[in-house]
Order: C-alpha cells, then structure tokens, then sequence
C-alpha cells in the first residue's frame, strides 16, 4: 500500500476523508503514544472550520452508538490520524481516490437482520454454489425473494428447497448467461414469480470449457481447459469469453432494463463479482474476462448514476479453492494469508446491497485476504 492513504467513514454518517503520509502500522503505533483524537488541536491546526467540526462531533457521536467490533476498527483510524487535513468531498468520488474503507467483515456483522430485505427481489446468477449460493441463503433469512439462475439445476434446485423448508422464498432458474434469450427468461421469470427486480448479483463464471457438473478429465478434455496461450484452443477461449464477458454484459442489459422501469418504487443495485487473482497458471481468458468485468461495471456506474442504480465490482479472492481443488495447484489461487470464506464474502455483498450501503459509491472494490474493502 502506498504511504498516503484516505480513510473513508461513509458508512455511518458524513462523507470525511482523513489524509495522512503515515502508513497504516504507524498510524496504529501512533495511536498508543497519543491516545484519543484531540479535535481542538488537529482541527484548528488545519485550519478546520466550526462546521468542520462539528461534522467530527457528530461523526464521534454516532461512532459511540455502533457495534463494538466497527468502533474498534473506526477508533484505531481516528486515534491514529497525525498531520491530518479534513476535507469535505461530494459523495461521488473519484475512481482512481485511494481508498480504504473502515468495513471490516467481523464488524458489518454475522448476525441475521431479518427484515434488512423484507420485500425486496434478488437475482443470483451462479447462485447453485459458491458465494452466490451464501448470499441466497443469507439474503432470504433476511426477507428477501430470491431467484437463483444456474445451469446446476439439481444444485439449486436443492438450494431453493431448502430455502422454503427455512420459511423463506425461493425459484430457480434454468440459465444460461451466455444467452441473450436466457438471460431475458430469468428476468422475466423473476417478474412473473415476484413482480419486481431490486437487486441482482452477477456470479456466473467459469475457468475453462468443462461443463461445470462434471468431473475433470485432463486428458481426455486437453482442448476445453485452459493452457500457455499458443496451445490454447479456440474452443476454451470462447467458451469463457462467452460466460464471463459476454453472459455479464447479457445478464445486466436484461437486469438494467427492468431496473430502469422500476426506479421510481425502488432503489436498485446491482454487484459484479469478480476476482483478485491474476497469478493463475494457464488461464489467459479467465485472466482477461476479469479485467472485462471492471471494464463494464465502471462504464455502467458512470451510466446509471443519474437513474440512482449503485453498481459495484467485488473482486474477492479464491476463497474455498474451488478451482484448487480442480486442478491441484493450490498454491497458484490461494493466499495462506486469507481467512476469507465464501459465506464471508456474501456479507459483504449483501452489505453493498443494503440500504446500509446508500452512501457507499458505485466502484469497484477488492476484498483482501483480511476481509477489508479497498477502493
């Protein structure tokens, strides 16, 4: 990380950016030989304003009344700000800010809020396992009427099973992203069931060509599977292109359509997921759609800002080593550093999701092997 860093309260109050040429390990050292955060001293010393101030007394009010894990994590920031410069920003930011948001997973909490989406409509793409499978899970424990659009139909047809066992609101869906008329289905299989769209979480992705329910067989798949790019075949690369550029671009013309007629009853988001890891062996597409990914959720965040749809990326790590497993390269797609699980990244989903999440701007953001969102 580099030496200056902004630190982005956004989640309980006023848009603050504290700037500091201290790192993050001298910020935290230094908060024990200062102790607490002098507002006479530090505002007045940059020639911070009444009003200036009085937002950080509101801000430290407000930091009091929060869950002791997030005032932890806030307090350890705000004792540690020196030759700090307050500033007031417009809550759009710009995309290049670097940014850590004070979000720990721990502290946005792994508590069910029942009600968080009581009434509300989520679409789940690659929702039969992974992370998409823990955010349907979560998100109908919390209110939500879920649609899982997968083509594992006994997965999650399973899912959705045990979702209605639970009291909660479940369909799947046959998809298939790839497909402009699939994808059309989903959303308006989601209407039929449910009469509106609010939310939607693009999940579906693939690594290769192997049809996902079905065991690897490197020798007798060679030409589906990923490889150094002059063995690669045409096969695997559009393959992958096709479900992961081309089934994300599919499934939020289809979502974004629906969202736009609903805006006025509604404040839609949608969230990308996409992926950290860039140092996989024999995976040059999968590579490049991650990149895709980025691509088209800043052109649709800067697009659908004015119509009030926040639009996020969450590249995350490999989590469960899925792919790990698959291909007996651990140590090319998982960091021993992380302690990140799938059901972990679904909250942090869920939380861009949430009205929780209002003042959150559309980005892309990274969750690393700490669970922390960066910007």
């Amino acid at each position: 990380m580099t030496n200056k860093l902004c630190y982005q309260l956004a989640d309980y109050g006023s848009l603050l950016i504290f700037k500091t040429d201290m790192s993050i390990a001298e910020n935290l050292a230094y908060q024990f030989a200062h102790g607490l955060l002098d507002f006479d001293r530090d505002i007045k010393g940059t020639g911070g304003s009444g009003k200036n101030r009085s937002k950080l007394e509101q801000f430290e009010h407000k930091r009091l009344n929060i869950e002791s894990d997030t005032r932890r994590i806030i307090n350890q920031i705000l004792q540690g700000i020196s030759k700090q410069h307050v500033e007031h920003r417009p809550r759009r930011l710009h995309m290049n800010s670097n940014i850590v948001l004070a979000l720990k997973l721990a502290a946005i909490s792994h508590r069910i809020e029942r009600n968080r989406f009581s009434g509300k409509t989520m679409l789940i793409t690659g929702g039969a396992r992974g992370i998409g499978r823990e955010v349907a899970l979560r998100a109908a424990k919390e209110g939500a009427k879920v649609a899982i659009a997968d083509w594992l139909v006994n997965e999650g047809e399973q899912i959705c099973a045990q979702i209605r066992e639970s009291g909660g609101q479940a369909i799947f869906i046959l998809a298939d992203v790839s497909s402009t008329k699939y994808c059309n289905r989903m959303v308006d299989a989601i209407l039929k069931a449910y009469r509106t769209l609010d939310y939607a979480v693009n999940g579906a992705t693939v690594l290769d060509a192997v049809y996902s329910g079905i065991p690897y067989d490197v020798n007798m798949q060679r030409d589906f599977l990923g490889h150094q790019i002059h063995n690669c075949t045409d096969i695997y690369w559009k393959n992958v292109i096709a479900v992961n550029v081309n089934g994300l671009f599919k499934s939020m013309r289809a979502e974004l359509n629906q969202m736009l007629l609903n805006q006025q009853h509604t404040q839609p988001a949608i969230v990308n997921i996409g992926s950290v890891t860039t140092n996989l062996l024999f995976s040059p597409a999968y590579i490049a759609s991650q990149y895709a990914l980025i691509g088209l959720t800043k052109s649709a965040m800067l697009d659908y800002a004015d119509y009030g749809i926040r639009i996020y990326a969450l590249n995350v790590e490999h989590y469960e080593s899925i792919i790990a497993r698959l291909y007996q390269f651990p140590e090319t797609v998982t960091s021993s550093r992380s302690t990140c699980s799938s059901i972990d990244y679904a909250e942090i989903v869920l939380h861009l999701l949430s009205d929780n999440a209002h003042s959150l701007p559309s980005g892309v953001y990274a969750a690393d092997e700490n669970c922390t969102l960066i910007l």
